[in-house]
Parts: C-alpha cells; structure tokens; sequence
C-alpha cells in the first residue's frame, strides 16, 4: 500500500508541476500576441494616415493648375482658404472618405521661420489615439504668381 501511494503522491506532483508550467506558457503566450496584435493595429492605423493624406493630395477641390495641366502634388491658397469655409457645410460627405481625423497643411514661411496653418477638416470625436502621416506639398498663389512650400499634416484618430 506505501509504494502506490508514493507513486499517487508522485503523480499528482509531476501533474500540479506540468499544468503550472502550462499555465505559465499560456500567459506568456497571450501577452506575446496582444502586443502583436497593439503593434499591427498601430501599423495599420500608420497606414491609413498616409492613405488618407494621399486622399487629400488629389482633391479636385484643392490641387491647383495653370492652363490645363496639372502640377504635380500642388495646392491652390485661394481653393484652401474656400475649402476651409465648405468643408463645414459638407461635412459628413468628407466623413465618409476621412473618418476621424484631423486634416492641416501647413505652409512655411522661409523669410521668417513661421508656419501658417489651414485647417481643412476635423472630427475626432471622443477618440484619443491617434497617428499622424505628413506628406509635402507645393502651394501656388495664383494672385502673385508664386510658390511656397508646405505640407499635409493627417492625424487619424481611433480607439
């Protein structure tokens, strides 16, 4: 009767060892794959920004031309400062191509260091997370004929 129950006993033992260390594994496990899954859900929302700012660079609303051609990745002020007053009227036509997200271009002003900001659309809603994409730009005032630099500032906000 000793010698089966020091071999229960044993067994018991080796069993409570086994399912400890399994339990261990499982928690290392999930924590690896949550911060798997945090870091993938960052990269995609990454992505989205930048998706969403190259959205913003081929509006007909904004991109400016001279004659009848196009000028690459080019904004017209006088389209910005306009949209700037539209964009409110229409919003929820921009809701369903930006979501939350909050769409800027900055302009920068090389003879005195200042940026001046145009807000082209913004709903964050209630979120807080956000990523941010920036894409550079040219903008073109059509009144004096000249070019400036500037760039599309996009923070896409989730949950």
């Amino acid at each position: 009767m000793r010698k089966a129950q020091v071999k229960l006993w044993t067994t018991i033992a080796i069993l409570v060892v086994f399912f400890v260390i399994l339990m261990f594994g499982f928690i290392f496990y999930t924590q690896v794959e949550r911060i798997s899954l945090e870091r993938s859900q960052k990269e995609a929302e990454a992505r989205r920004s930048i998706a969403i700012a190259q959205v913003v660079t081929n509006l007909p609303e904004l991109q400016c031309s001279l004659g009848a051609v196009e000028k690459g990745i080019c904004f017209d002020l006088y389209k910005i400062l306009a949209f700037e007053d539209v964009h409110e009227n229409y919003w929820i036509y921009y809701y369903d191509m930006f979501g939350y997200a909050n769409i800027s271009v900055k302009q920068i002003n090389l003879n005195d260091d200042t940026e001046t900001v145009y807000s082209l659309y913004e709903n964050i809603g209630d979120k807080q997370s956000f990523t941010t994409g920036f894409i550079p730009i040219s903008i073109y005032d059509p009144i004096n004929k000249t070019f400036s630099f500037g760039y599309v500032e996009v923070k896409n906000y989730y949950d």
